[in-house]
């Protein structure tokens, strides 16, 4: 609803409960203020409701502009929203960095990364995520330079997939089990040797819940555990295997296999890469609907605002 003040005679307010101010509301204050100076006058709450429309309920700015005119007379064209837009993502730019920072100074974070096409080529979405912060960020690069640039002085615990920038760039990872687990079901359905490969699966599954099991009785460190379980997976890994594709997911693991166990020895540190997993699915959603980003402007405002609603 819109409303007008009897007091001064304002009209077409907006009601402080009809918007959610985003992580900070300084955020949208100073996007006022630049907005002011740029002859629009956009109040704070405005610019948060246009920012969430477009990141958490994912409308596009046509859509914006209509919702916004049907349903409170705010005529604002398309491009106003996206003006909007900028100036939000700039006044936030400040606090991208601290979530950054934040993550940088962290004991363990969980990494991960899907495509993400920008002006018609191929770019990637990073993310970045631990129990109090989500660092989103779209590069035009898979590789270890956009770790370098972003999280150059990290030093704790990477929850991470097999892929190979990681495992250079980080000196501390714990590799996901759910990964080598679903890697393995995958396995035991195409393998020519059936019986093998579902061996090795429940074999793998075992030393994982037996692993857990443990912690729960002796929680990390637990050096013992550690010690014994990757002794248990080496035996494992060490038999003869016949099947072509078990033997070459068997060598995969026996290169990885130092890095399965160091949840055992740190407090706080997942098993699995399945938080930074759930934190992609909303930037993945964006994709799947916006198709792809179109300029510099474009990644550093879905970048810094899936940082913000994320965090």
């Amino acid at each position: 609803n819109v409303y007008g003040c009897s007091g001064c005679g304002a009209e077409k307010l907006l009601p402080e409960s009809a918007t959610r101010a985003l992580p900070s509301s300084s955020a949208a204050t100073m996007a006022e203020e630049k907005m002011r100076g740029d002859g629009i006058t956009l109040g704070r709450n405005l610019l948060s409701t246009i920012s969430l429309l477009w990141s958490v309920a994912r409308l596009p700015q046509r859509k914006i502009s209509y919702l916004l005119g049907s349903l409170h007379g705010l005529e604002l064209s398309p491009a106003t929203v996206g003006h909007a837009l900028e100036n939000v993502s700039e006044s936030l730019e400040a606090f991208q960095e601290r979530v950054r920072k934040g993550i940088n100074r962290s004991g363990a974070a969980n990494f991960d990364e899907s495509g993400m096409p920008v002006a018609g080529r191929r770019g990637w979405i990073w993310v970045a995520a631990t129990a109090r912060y989500a660092f989103v960020q779209v590069a035009m690069s898979r590789g270890r330079g956009v770790l370098e640039r972003y999280f150059p002085g990290f030093k704790g615990v990477a929850i991470v997939d097999g892929w190979k920038p990681y495992r250079s760039f980080f000196s501390l990872i714990q590799r996901c089990w759910a990964h080598v687990l679903r890697e393995a079901e995958v396995l035991s359905l195409r393998a020519s040797d059936k019986e093998e490969a579902e061996a090795l699966l429940s074999s793998l599954r075992g030393i994982f819940q037996e692993t857990r099991s443990g912690l729960e009785e002796h929680p990390p460190p637990n050096r013992k555990l550690h010690y014994r379980m990757l002794r248990k997976l080496r035996a494992l890994l060490s038999r003869e295997y016949t099947d072509a594709d078990v033997h070459k997911f068997v060598s995969k693991l026996k290169a990885a296999s130092s890095d399965l166990f160091t949840f055992t020895m740190h407090r706080g540190v997942e098993p699995t890469n399945n938080h930074a997993e759930r934190e992609l699915r909303e930037p993945i959603v964006h994709r799947k609907i916006r198709g792809q980003l179109k300029c510099e402007k474009g990644i550093a405002i879905f970048s810094r605002l899936m940082t913000a609603v994320s965090t």
